[in-house]
């Protein structure tokens, strides 16, 4: 539920079918394509839970351990996009590189 699904002129019907046709264009993957890795073994447990229970067991791959040492050649041949968070007051360098 969102909070405009509440709204005086919110369109039910309309809300229905688009929800329906969207659905019919989902994809289910042969292969994972999101590969997540954490240190901390209790955020990975969670997340592990999280993926199994909305049924994303096939699409995302939970890993305990340090992403620096992560080796995504051994799940894909693909090319993807890393995204990282790291810790708090790490730098990855300077901002100028950046701009």
């Amino acid at each position: 539920k969102f909070a405009f699904m509440g709204w005086p002129g919110f369109p039910q019907k309309r809300w229905a079918y688009i929800k329906k046709e969207s659905g019919k264009m989902r994809i289910f993957p042969d292969k994972p394509y999101i590969f997540a890795i954490d240190k901390d073994e209790t955020a990975c447990n969670a997340l592990c839970k999280t993926v199994k229970n909305h049924g994303l067991d096939d699409t995302i791959i939970v890993r305990q351990g340090n992403f620096f040492s992560f080796s995504p050649e051994k799940f894909t041949n693909q090319k993807g996009l890393v995204a990282i968070n790291p810790p708090y007051g790490k730098r990855m360098g300077k901002a100028k590189n950046y701009l």
